[in-house]
């Protein structure tokens, strides 16, 4: 709860400041000529410093994680688990839905992908240390597959520990995610473990497996009702 609020202080005072800067040049803009107009303007300006791109990302990615940390603490779980679904997707569906996506933008939302991907690793370890899996079975679906995105997405230690304590009784009593969301965090989980695909999921190639191999599979893949690989 100190976080939070540390967190809410440092982005209220920086508000406060680019506000009372902004009244101070209007009513100056009202009063001064323009020479001194840009003379004040360069003194605001040294003041209080431009903020590189990375400083600004950054700085947007604390608010955001001051916000769901706010949700968390409220016991506001759901609205807290799809605003990490949302930054989750936000970026990947920009970058891989957009045709002629140039080469700057890209870069750009690859840079925010990966800021707000160690966001929502550091939220989701949270909310797993407190409640090691939240029972979201009434909650949307987007809140529901919001943990297993970040497994999926992030390879931490911890956080690959805490998913796979937990995943097999939040799939089979508390959550609703989906078998195919299921078997994808299983199949992830045990190739970062160096072990093989379970169910055949996330860029399987079924060329690279033998035939008693893909029947295995789908022998796993029909005790969780997924269609069988052909």
């Amino acid at each position: 709860m100190f976080t939070v609020i540390c967190e809410m202080w440092y982005f209220n005072a920086l508000f406060l400041i680019l506000l009372i800067s902004s009244c101070r040049e209007q009513v100056d803009s009202k009063q001064s000529t323009p020479a001194q107009n840009q003379t004040t303007a360069n003194n605001t300006l040294e003041w209080f410093p431009k903020l590189s791109e990375e400083q600004l990302l950054l700085l947007e990615v604390e608010k955001v994680k001051g916000k769901i940390n706010q949700l968390i603490e409220s016991d506001s779980l759901e609205k807290a688990l799809e605003a990490i679904h949302y930054r989750d997707q936000i970026y990947r569906d920009s970058i891989h839905m957009t045709s002629n996506l140039e080469k700057s933008d890209r870069s750009r939302l690859s840079k925010k992908m990966t800021r707000f991907d160690q966001m929502n690793s550091e939220l989701s370890i949270k909310i797993l240390r407190k409640s090691n899996w939240p029972k979201t079975k009434h909650m949307s679906t987007k809140a529901q597959e919001a943990l297993c995105l970040v497994a999926i997405h992030n390879n931490l230690a911890e956080l690959n520990q805490l998913v796979s304590e937990n995943i097999d009784r939040a799939y089979h009593l508390d959550s609703s995610f989906s078998n195919f969301m299921y078997a994808a965090v299983s199949d992830r989980l045990s190739l970062r473990a160096g072990g093989d695909y379970v169910y055949g999921t996330l860029r399987f190639k079924k060329e690279n497996f033998s035939d008693q191999e893909i029947l295995q599979i789908n022998k796993n893949r029909s005790k969780l009702g997924l269609e069988p690989l052909n």
